[in-house]
């Protein structure tokens, strides 16, 4: 005889949900300012408004913890809705994304900073996996084949510009946001014709 599964009442499974979303949340910000070795297990869950015991019940350890903030930021820019292709498409966008970047804007320059510095191979799995998706979502909006090997490699290029422009913009204030988003709305098209312009 199998045993029943059993599961929590709907208004315990919410608080539950609710104090595990306030961990990741509280982590977020304490990543986003430190590195993270520097950030302690007592930090998070003081952070977080809890005690070490609590943080341990949602997340084994702080690697545990620091993945699932990695990955749900990681995962943000691919929730961005629907647009139609082509140039309009890519304002909205881009313009999307860059809010996006703006409202989390310690937590960007962390992740940008993990692609300069790799150290993990999960959280690089996870960063690798979402600019993945991403490439493909911008493939889409410039209307190229994402099996077309040359196409994806000049989109990693083009994303190679966008960290620089975002850290022009973010870090050094030489760029304004509306200047990044004119020069990557634009630069995104011309890749998007000169691969067409040169494909077999």
């Amino acid at each position: 005889m199998s045993t029943p599964e059993v599961s929590l009442p709907r208004r315990e499974r919410l608080e539950h949900d609710d104090r595990r979303d306030r961990i990741i949340a509280a982590a977020q910000q304490a990543f986003a300012r430190s590195p993270y070795e520097s950030v302690s297990i007592r930090e998070l869950a003081e952070a977080a408004g809890t005690t070490r015991t609590n943080l341990h019940y949602y997340f084994r350890t702080k690697r545990d913890l620091y993945v699932e903030v990695v990955t749900r930021f990681a995962h943000l820019p691919l929730r961005l809705g629907p647009v139609e292709n082509g140039s309009t498409g890519v304002a909205e966008v881009l313009s999307r994304w860059l809010d996006l970047v703006e409202e989390n804007a310690e937590t960007f320059r962390a992740l940008l900073a993990s692609q300069l510095h790799p150290g993990d191979p999960e959280v690089g799995g996870v960063l690798t996996d979402s600019l993945v998706a991403w490439e493909d979502r911008l493939l889409g909006l410039v209307e190229l084949d994402p099996d077309d090997p040359s196409a994806r490699a000049a989109i990693r290029s083009y994303q190679a510009m966008v960290s620089g422009s975002c850290d022009q913009w973010l870090n050094r204030r030489a760029l304004t946001k509306p200047q990044v988003h004119a020069l990557l709305c634009s630069c995104l098209l011309a890749v998007g014709s000169a691969v067409r312009a040169t494909s077999p």
